[in-house]
């Protein structure tokens, strides 16, 4: 079994934000109605010194579960789209992720479905990124963060994704109304539940330039507050991460930040195509040599951003089919010291934990 809850989530449907023009998002109440806390565990998500600026964290298990989808599903004869069922592998145990897409009202009063793709990844790397440098708060005891639609906008724009409020808002919309409902092979373990549980944005206002002040607020997946209050995060070369051009560059960096803890310059790490496609939801190829070129690309990315300074592949053959490759990636001095920071911090925060524990309740102490 996992070492964490997977639960059903109930998101609170109660009231919904004033519409302006453009629909808004569900919320379940007013933001000052909150219990707004900061437990120390927060603390250590966040990086604020200077030498941290360029870092952010990835979740242990949410980041695992292949919850985007990168290419164009096909629609039904009336436009829909069916859910997506993946399988995946965390920590050596089986998983199957089934998600649902978004029905998006258009600027024409139309509904269209939308997954979350590529826009929502960055967007949601974007608040999370945001929430680890003093925007992060737990509202109701669940992770969240807060921000105005103009400093996400900035935010991304930094990084090279410029989108426009409308395109932002919408994305956040889509992360609101798609759902995920994970299961373990034997069907134990089911979290149900949408990327954003819950979404607070006033609307006319912002359209009218007001975004720039007026404060909008998101709560994460439950497996992200559960991630932060047990400490399974680690570093993220977050401006290197967003930097990429292929998504699955990104997907690597993120999986090597968090799973590669032993890199050395003598080691090297071991991954095959097939848990590449079937971990990160890429498609499989007719022609296992499309995927093949595919991974050589993003790596070959990852060698010019100096997260590895090597690799090789060596294709695994059924006959003169290939049937599947090896890949091994020796890691780049940059990202090795990067992986030694991580570890020092994680070591760290334990130390500075157990000092949190015993100043809260020396008083109890003998």
């Amino acid at each position: 079994m996992i070492s964490f809850n997977l639960k059903k989530i109930t998101v609170q449907n109660k009231k919904m934000v004033k519409p302006g023009k453009h629909k808004a998002v569900i919320a379940s109440k007013e933001l000052e109605n909150y219990n707004h806390s900061k437990p120390h565990q927060l603390d250590f998500f966040e990086l604020v010194e200077p030498d941290e600026q360029c870092y952010s964290n990835t979740i242990e298990f949410y980041d695992a579960v292949p919850k985007y989808i990168w290419r164009s599903e096909k629609r039904d004869k009336g436009g829909n789209l069916k859910p997506v069922i993946r399988n995946f592998v965390h920590k050596k145990e089986e998983f199957t992720v089934t998600i649902q897409p978004a029905s998006i009202q258009q600027k024409n009063g139309d509904f269209i479905d939308i997954f979350p793709g590529i826009r929502e990844e960055l967007v949601e790397d974007a608040l999370r990124k945001l929430a680890s440098t003093g925007s992060g708060v737990f509202l109701d005891d669940n992770a969240s963060v807060k921000f105005t639609l103009y400093q996400l906008q900035q935010e991304l724009k930094r990084m090279g994704h410029s989108h426009s409020l409308m395109q932002i808002k919408e994305s956040i919309t889509v992360c609101s109304k798609s759902h995920m409902v994970i299961k373990e092979r034997d069907g134990r373990g089911v979290l149900m539940s949408s990327y954003f549980p819950t979404v607070g944005l006033t609307t006319k206002e912002d359209w009218k330039g007001v975004g720039k002040k007026t404060t909008a607020y998101i709560t994460f997946n439950s497996l992200v507050t559960q991630s932060i209050k047990k400490r399974t995060f680690r570093l993220l070369n977050y401006d290197k991460s967003m930097s990429y051009k292929r998504v699955l560059a990104r997907w690597m960096h993120k999986r090597l930040s968090h799973n590669y803890t032993q890199a050395s310059l003598q080691d090297f790490y071991t991954i095959t195509l097939m848990t590449i496609i079937r971990d990160s939801g890429v498609t499989k190829y007719q022609s296992l040599r499309n995927n093949i070129v595919q991974v050589k690309e993003a790596l070959d990315e990852m060698k010019e951003k100096q997260t590895i300074v090597r690799f090789d592949t060596k294709n695994i053959l059924d006959g003169r089919k290939i049937v599947d490759a090896k890949f091994n990636l020796w890691a780049h001095p940059e990202f090795i010291s990067e992986v030694i920071k991580s570890n020092r911090r994680k070591g760290r925060s334990s130390s500075q934990e157990v000092a949190a524990f015993y100043e809260l309740h020396r008083k109890k102490l003998p």
